[in-house]
Parts: C-alpha cells; structure tokens; sequence
C-alpha cells in the first residue's frame, strides 16, 4: 500500500533498531492502540512491549495514514532547542558551547527552527553528578532535556503539516549506528549544571560527593564519567587513539577505584573502553595494551 508522499519516515530504520529507538506511531490515541494490540495501553507502553515484527506491520499497512511516529527516550538524551516564547535555545546552546567541538551526531530541526541534539542515554551515577536528572526537564530558557518518559518527533514525520527533518549538518544515521551514538560531552554537562544551579536558592554546607559512596558503580559508568568530563574521546583517529585509551583509562580506573574503593581489572575495563571506540584496536594492539595497564596497577 502506497503512503503519502510527504511522509518521510524511514519505517525500515525504525524496525532495525527497534531495540534502542522505542517508536510509536503520533494521531493513534490509546483506543487506537488498544485496538491494534488488543488491549488498553499507553503510547509509551505500546513503545516498549510491543515487538519489531508487530510494528513492521502496523506501519506497512498504516503507514500512509499516520501522521508521524515519536521515540520514546528510555535509551536516549536528547537536548531539545526552542525558538519560541521570546526565548532562543539554539542561540543559548551556542554560548554553552563556545569553541568546543560538538560529537559526531544525530541532529533534527523542527518547526519553531530548533534543533534535537541525539545522544545516549548517560548512567543514573553520571548525570548526578552533574546535577542533571534522567527524566524530562527544562533546563535553561529554550532548552528542555527529553528523556526517560518522554519523547521526540521522529524526523520525516508531519505535525500540523508541518515536517521535521534532519539538520542539514547532522551526520545522518546511515554515517552513525544508533549503537554508537555519543554520551553528552562534558562540556555541555558542566555549561548545563552551571546554568541550572544558578536558579537555585543557596544552602548551607558541601554537597555530597556521589564518588564517596557509590560502592556499586560498575565499569560502564567510570567510563561514562571520564567521557563526561572530557578525558576519554571514543571518536579519537587511529593516530591518537591509543593516547585516547590511556588518559580514558587512568581517569575511568580512578573514578572506579575511589567509589569502590577496589581495583580495577585492567582487562575488562580496557575491553569495555575498546568497545566504545568508533576506531577500536585491534586484538594485537588491545592485548599490548592491556598488559602495560596490568603491570602499572600491579606496581600500585
């Protein structure tokens, strides 16, 4: 069955990664989709219980009448622009940002001329540390924070006839897997905390250091920190990636050691760092490397 031609949407993309990109189709209210499932379900319900074959239908014999498709960011963190109400997120982003340079990533711009920046979705321990929650927020005039129960417009979808669409200097998502996409980066973090915190009434006393009494953080989250805070570039070129590892790893196994107050283990943790990597080593170059990382923490 034909759809509209105004109807963008990358059905096909969506199905693929279903498992990180949570879509439900926008103008079905919960009856529609309670008569699709066969029972009563809220749009973010139907997002996640409902399988990537039974979506792949539904889109292929609804596709033409839907109006667009939304994403749920259970999986995503995605910083939301506006240019409305006398506010302008985009220009407030660019002073955030300053002379730092912007992860290679998903970008769409949408009807009020803002923009959705796309990352991944950062660890509970890592955007408290930064103040910043795992839900929807807003943090500055213009910027809103999409993620947990919220959502996003999919680009190529239609909203009172009008499209969102990717930016033209986004790097699309045939140039990066939706694995891949990066974790905010430090900066925007620290821009974002800063900004936020100035609203808030000042209290008495040091705010507590997660660091000191996280003696559950894993190894994902150490790295997510170091990535945070600008000491691990996953996206560093073969020519510098390997001085990329090493000043991600010392950061990451300090993060890990002063919250756990154990040692980490070089290996998995080198191997979890490699995994990141847009460029990763090879096995030859891993192992070489995870054996100067052994025996410097042996000599500690």
């Amino acid at each position: 069955m034909g759809r509209k031609e105004s109807n963008n949407i990358d059905f096909d993309f969506l199905i693929r990664n279903d498992g990180i990109l949570r879509s439900f189709p926008l103008g079905f209210n919960q009856k529609v989709l309670a008569q699709l499932e066969g029972k009563r379900v809220s749009q973010y319900e139907w997002a996640w219980e409902t399988s990537g074959l039974q979506k792949d239908l539904i889109y292929r014999e609804r596709g033409e009448r839907l109006t667009g498709v939304g994403l749920a960011c259970f999986h995503l963190w995605v910083v939301d622009l506006d240019i409305k109400n006398g506010f302008d997120g985009v220009a407030e982003f660019k002073r955030i940002k300053g002379r730092n340079g912007l992860p290679r990533t998903w970008m769409a711009s949408t009807p009020s001329g803002g923009r959705h920046i796309y990352f991944r979705r950062p660890s509970a321990a890592r955007a408290a540390t930064y103040g910043l929650g795992r839900q929807k927020e807003a943090l500055l005039p213009g910027i809103d924070l999409r993620t947990g129960r919220s959502h996003v417009i999919f680009p190529g979808s239609r909203v009172d006839g009008v499209e969102y669409s990717w930016s033209s200097d986004s790097w699309s998502p045939k140039a990066i897997d939706v694995g891949r996409l990066p974790y905010p980066p430090g900066w925007l973090l620290k821009g974002l905390r800063q900004k936020k915190t100035k609203t808030k009434t000042k209290t008495k006393g040091v705010a507590p250091d997660p660091l000191k009494s996280d003696r559950n953080m894993t190894e994902d989250e150490a790295i997510d920190m170091a990535i945070s805070e600008g000491d691990f570039d996953p996206s560093s070129p073969p020519g510098t990636r390997n001085s990329a590892m090493l000043k991600g790893f010392n950061r990451a196994a300090g993060i890990y050691r002063n919250a756990t107050k154990l040692a980490p283990d070089p290996d998995s943790l080198s191997r979890r760092m490699n995994e990141r990597m847009t460029c990763p080593l090879g096995e030859g170059e891993l192992r070489t490397f995870i054996g100067g990382r052994q025996r410097y923490w042996e000599r500690r």
